[in-house]
């Protein structure tokens, strides 16, 4: 009995190590199944649109023990970032830094999105060390530089932002050296408001030595000859943005008439408007100028060829602007009734008008009353422009529109 229960020993071991073995790979697949579900989910989740959810089922799936490749550890941290918990994105990032098996080209991709996590944090401070220590490495060096300048846009500091777009020119794209004449603006209009006219005016033109096209600068450089009351130099600027960006002409026609007022003799002011205004609307059909151009056709040259070119207008450039202007025209000589019903008309066009944003940003359709150079929505310079009731007239001119009227 005693030799049959040392023959049994050896077979209870290796059931023993069978079933433990059995289990422990049990558990394995057990656990990669668990992983495979929770990378599903996150992909699952993400197609559906829930952000939140497929954030939190991809964080499982990566947080678990299973080994991570460097890509799969910087999408982890990412999604930390995404998910708020930026003290555990800001470590994770750290710790591949640090990690000894780590290759430079991974450091300084690593080093980036640490950059992003401390921006993220408001540690501003730390996030511009990283990037002016990366700007010296050759990987990553765009990115860097290009995170830079913004680090500094949303610090207002606009001549570091300056000095590093003018380093690294060569290797940035179109958009931020546009950027760099909206930082000599942003300057420029700092001088303006305490009256500094010299030095905002020579940083003015700074701005339209790196970006030519900035109607910004024109525009700004245009309200500072008026007040050094020089009329033509005022108009010259006003025709360097009509003939670059005539969208923006609704401003143009507001600054002109200020120069008209502040700086010429009243009895030249409507002449002089009218021979400018005939001049900017053989360029281009917009709608402010065509306004404009009636109100001063109606004061020189009387009601009935003001009438009869704003009318001409309508016809071929169907415009709610430009048929308000009719209608308000139409209601000279006419019967109480017929005044009371035209005026109704008119108000609902207001109130439409008013209900109607005045510029729109064509790159994320963020919509406003009122100007800005830079989008609140996308933080893009110079993407807003006058929505279209407010714009250009789009269809191309057939037959001069005012040629009767000269």
């Amino acid at each position: 009995m005693l030799e049959l229960l040392f023959l049994l020993l050896p077979i209870a071991a290796f059931y023993g190590y069978y079933m433990g073995s059995h289990s422990s790979k049990q558990e394995i697949e057990n656990n990669k199944s668990q992983h495979i579900r929770s990378f599903m989910k996150g992909i699952n989740y993400f197609l559906s649109r829930d952000k939140d959810r497929a954030v939190d089922a991809l964080i499982s799936y990566y947080d678990s023990k299973v080994e991570h490749t460097f890509e799969e550890c910087m999408t982890l941290a990412s999604l930390f970032r995404e998910k708020g918990e930026l003290d555990r994105a800001i470590k994770f990032h750290k710790k591949i830094i640090e990690d000894s098996s780590t290759t430079p080209e991974e450091r300084s991709y690593a080093l980036l999105e640490l950059a992003t996590d401390f921006k993220r944090a408001g540690l501003l401070s730390n996030a511009e060390e990283i990037l002016l220590e990366l700007i010296t490495y050759n990987s990553q060096k765009k990115r860097a530089v290009s995170s830079l300048v913004l680090l500094y846009q949303q610090e207002r500091e606009w001549m570091k932002a300056i000095s590093i777009v003018e380093s690294y020119k060569k290797i940035l794209e179109g958009d931020l050296v546009v950027n760099q004449g909206q930082f000599y603006c942003e300057l420029a209009t700092e001088h303006f408001s305490r009256a500094n006219y010299s030095e905002a005016e020579n940083l003015f033109k700074k701005a339209l030595v790196v970006h030519p096209k900035c109607v910004r600068a024109m525009l700004n450089l245009a309200k500072i000859e008026i007040e050094k009351k020089r009329f033509d130099k005022v108009v010259s600027y006003l025709d360097q943005i009509i003939n670059t960006d005539v969208v923006m002409s609704g401003l143009v026609v507001k600054i002109l008439n200020k120069a008209c007022e502040a700086i010429l003799p009243a009895n030249e002011i409507k002449q002089r408007k009218l021979n400018i205004l005939k001049n900017w609307l053989d360029k281009a059909m917009s709608v402010p100028i065509v306004l404009e151009l009636c109100n001063v056709l109606e004061d020189v040259e009387g009601l009935a060829k003001a009438d009869e070119f704003i009318i001409r207008i309508a016809k071929s450039y169907p415009n709610i602007d430009v048929f308000s202007r009719m209608l308000k025209m139409s209601m000279v000589d006419l019967d109480a009734k017929s005044i009371e019903r035209i005026g109704i008309i008119r108000d609902l066009i207001e109130h439409y008008k008013n209900q109607t944003p005045r510029f729109v940003c064509h790159r994320c359709g963020f919509e406003t009353k009122m100007l800005f150079w830079q989008c609140p929505g996308c933080r893009r310079w110079e993407s807003l422009k006058p929505a279209n009731s407010m714009g250009i007239i789009e269809k191309k001119i057939t037959s001069n529109p005012n040629s009767e009227s000269k």
